[in-house]
């Protein structure tokens, strides 16, 4: 792991960043991304509020690790042709989830 910290993950450099060139399409997804992040946020925010999160946990970056793997998972699913990166994401997201941000 140190590796990849070490490398900044370089080969990130080399994937290309969607890009939505129609402008009225490019608000609606935002319009939508942002609407996902901030529902995800909102159930960690109250969760916390009933003291069924880890203390410290911050909403906002478990809303990002989820739409962001969920976003991730199936684009892999469709390149490679299998559902391993959608079983692998689930897997990872699940203990995430019981292990890292509900509380004990």
């Amino acid at each position: 792991m140190r590796a990849m910290r070490a490398e900044g993950f370089s080969g990130y450099k080399d994937l290309k960043l969607v890009d939505i060139p129609n402008p009225v399409l490019r608000a609606h997804v935002t319009k939508a991304l942002r609407s996902w992040l901030s529902r995800l946020q909102t159930i960690v925010d109250q969760a916390q509020a009933r003291g069924e999160t880890q203390p410290g946990v911050d909403p906002k970056a478990v809303a990002t690790l989820i739409v962001a793997s969920l976003e991730g998972a199936p684009m892999m699913s469709r390149i490679q042709r299998s559902d391993e990166a959608l079983q692998r994401v689930q897997g990872h997201l699940n203990r995430y989830l019981d292990e890292e941000v509900a509380g004990s």
